[in-house]
């Protein structure tokens, strides 16, 4: 839904039987509720854990501040979802040694002072119900970035700025209670707007940013009328069509695309060039293993050519290539005798055979093989291939 962080927070709230000795540094806290907010939001216990459980720290304050306070001030252990809906762990509090912030926030904790936790997160579903005459936004399918220690535990700003991003399709529910919620924004819009901030994000120089973003709306709100009279399945091979426009062949490749694009800061173009590139050599790799692409048709300008022009030219080519059956180990010598060239030619296209994947190619396409044999004989004499 946004590519923005959203910040939720509560109230530190430590265990009534906290047994842990001050050398331990431990609190269990709750790092987010299913309550309603003062911003008529709700965020939904429904985690995603596994990005951020793979480095668990614990920051001030999000790193707002940037200064010797950036560093983690700990660590969260024992993190889950409990019985009540509440995402809950145990704080383990860096030392003094590691990080004198950590010892300060130690020593606010303690003293009740401080008392704010708040949990940055990716909200994959938004959705909005009508309850008592309020429009609730609720947020789910949430991916867990970050969890810090605050002293203002909520960011309202965020939660302002994606409810109006939001307001665009909203999905509102009726009041009557026996009404099922609404359903989660599908996964067509989930990518969308996935993909156009990512844009914004990613190292693209700014002139390249505006045309793709228009071209990528383009498509998609083509695709999305196009949904409105569609069957699920067909919405969902436009929606493929579309990531390809990144160089993937499925929403998720897509996502890791525009990740990469993310994390290195490359422009889209040469992404799409090194995945095209690498495409071709496996092509040629394959067709060298196959006996059809030698060192000598590598060497004719005609297959220059094909290669210049791209996969698909030179994947036709290969498939008319017979496999190479008139020099030893697939080399040319290193003198040949001079003859004309037509005469060369002429006889070296008499030596050409249909091949078993010529036949099994005549057969299954009711093409006949006297007529295929003479024109890949034809193309060897014209210097096509």
């Amino acid at each position: 839904m946004t590519t923005e962080l959203v910040y939720r927070g509560v109230q530190l709230r430590q265990s009534p039987a906290q047994s842990e000795t001050p050398e331990d540094r431990v609190f269990t806290l709750t790092a987010s509720t299913q309550d309603l907010d003062s911003h008529d939001s709700i965020v939904e216990a429904s985690w995603d854990l596994e990005r951020y459980q793979r480095n668990p720290v614990v920051l001030w304050d999000h790193n707002f501040t940037f200064d010797s306070g950036t560093l983690p001030i700990g660590t969260m252990r024992n993190l889950k979802v409990n019985e009540n809906n509440e995402l809950v762990g145990e704080l383990v509090l860096a030392s003094e040694k590691a990080n004198p912030k950590a010892e300060q926030v130690y020593q606010l904790i303690k003293e009740g002072i401080l008392r704010g936790v708040s949990v940055g997160f990716y909200p994959r579903d938004v959705r909005f119900e009508k309850r008592d005459n309020r429009e609730i936004m609720i947020l789910s399918n949430n991916e867990l970035r970050e969890i810090s220690i605050t002293p203002v535990p909520s960011n309202p700003n965020a939660l302002i700025q994606l409810r109006s991003r939001a307001k665009g399709n909203p999905v509102k529910t009726k009041k009557d209670p026996t009404t099922k919620a609404a359903p989660p924004m599908s996964d067509y819009e989930n990518a969308c707007a996935y993909i156009l901030g990512a844009v914004d994000e990613s190292g693209i120089p700014e002139d390249q940013k505006e045309p793709l973003k228009t071209d990528l709306k383009a498509r998609m709100d083509e695709c999305m009328q196009a949904g409105e009279t569609e069957s699920a399945d067909e919405s969902k091979s436009d929606l493929e069509r579309i990531l390809k426009a990144v160089g993937a062949k499925s929403v998720d490749a897509a996502i890791v695309v525009i990740e990469a694009l993310q994390e290195r800061g490359a422009s889209l173009p040469s992404v799409e060039k090194s995945l095209e590139s690498d495409r071709l050599a496996k092509l040629i790799a394959d067709g060298e293993r196959a006996g059809k692409v030698t060192p000598a048709i590598k060497k004719k300008d005609s297959w220059k050519r094909a290669v210049a022009k791209g996969f698909d030219a030179v994947k036709e080519a290969i498939d008319l290539l017979p496999r190479a059956t008139f020099l030893p180990d697939d080399t040319e010598p290193d003198e040949e005798p001079e003859v004309p060239a037509a005469s060369a030619k002429s006889a070296k296209s008499t030596l050409v055979r249909l091949t078993a994947e010529d036949e099994a190619l005549c057969k299954r396409e009711g093409i006949d093989p006297k007529k295929f044999l003479e024109r890949k004989r034809a193309l060897i004499e014209s210097d096509e291939l």
